[in-house]
């Protein structure tokens, strides 16, 4: 019986050592292992947006467009994007992008993470295409991406 005992008390203790730390082991992160930021992606020209973490296809929506309806000009869709790197405050991504009529390779990078809405988003995107002749563009502008889950 204290053989039992002893090897229960080991087990324990190795439980313990081997348990995930917790949130207060790490200041910067809330909960067990605070999930990283996710992005708002718009679907279609439905209105409707959704929550994605390294989502394969999203239409990213431009923040500082006008709230009445979609317009095309505030709207970036990107299709078969593969994300290397989705961390708690950057993400790197490369894909297709869909401008004048055609499909060229992008080069996408999320940052700015903040709370909208009540959920973790990324809120800034910077792309780099490639252009016709095979060269890379320089990174754009950071433009402000959608934040919440509104339908237009």
């Amino acid at each position: 019986m204290k053989c039992f005992a002893v090897v229960l008390l080991a087990v324990g203790v190795l439980v313990a050592m081997v348990a995930p730390a917790s949130a207060a082991d790490h200041p910067g992160l809330t909960g067990p292992r605070a999930a990283k930021p996710a992005i708002v992606c718009l679907k279609g020209t439905s209105g409707r947006f959704f929550h994605r973490a390294r989502p394969r296809r999203c239409d990213f929506y431009d923040a500082g467009a006008p709230g009445a309806k979609i317009i095309n000009s505030a709207d970036f869709p990107t299709r078969q994007v593969r994300w290397p790197h989705w961390g708690q405050t950057t993400a790197f991504g490369s894909g297709r992008y869909h401008v004048s009529g055609r499909w060229l390779p992008v080069r996408l990078k999320l940052r700015r993470p903040r709370t909208v809405c009540g959920r973790r988003v990324f809120t800034r995107l910077q792309m780099n295409l490639k252009t016709c002749g095979g060269r890379w563009t320089g990174w754009a502008d950071s433009t402000a991406i959608e934040g919440c889950t509104r339908s237009l």
